[in-house]
């Protein structure tokens, strides 16, 4: 998705791998782990769109900050999503103290993200209690919980 934006004219597109890429992004996100409203436009600082986590999460505060923006919703099955993020969220990232130091660093600056995502692990939750009541994954309730890319022209 991230490719197919940029091919098609809205990027940069901002995606999870810009944070392991430049740790000091971790500081644009961590405002909304503590209730705060996000500066969008510092957040999205020179990208044109947004696919995958965390910017997906917030796609509802994006269309309010951007209302033309166009919102692209992918299909998923949510059941193998929740098992991805449950993954990314459950799991502590411990540095091995054999690991390249370039693969510490990302691990160090995914830990500094944890805040964030334990924010979208608060909403996962929600959903996984949903789910558990027997709510009809496939509806565009559950397509809501897939990953959204947002393009923000």
């Amino acid at each position: 998705m991230k490719a197919a934006l940029e091919r098609l004219g809205f990027g940069p597109c901002y995606h999870m791998a810009e944070i392991g890429s430049n740790p000091d992004h971790v500081d644009r996100w961590l405002p909304a782990a503590s209730g705060l409203p996000l500066d969008w436009d510092s957040v999205l600082d020179g990208y044109r769109s947004t696919q995958d986590w965390p910017a997906s999460f917030f796609w509802r505060e994006q269309v309010e900050v951007y209302p033309d923006a166009k919102v692209v919703l992918t299909v998923r099955d949510p059941h193998r999503w929740y098992v991805s993020m449950q993954a990314l969220i459950a799991t502590r990232r411990d540095v091995p103290p054999d690991l390249p130091e370039a693969g510490a660093a990302v691990l160090r600056t995914m830990e500094r993200l944890r805040p964030v995502l334990d924010l979208i692990g608060e909403r996962d939750r929600w959903w996984q209690m949903a789910v558990a009541q027997r709510a009809h994954c496939g509806t565009a309730w559950c397509a809501d919980w897939s990953n959204s890319a947002m393009m923000c022209t």
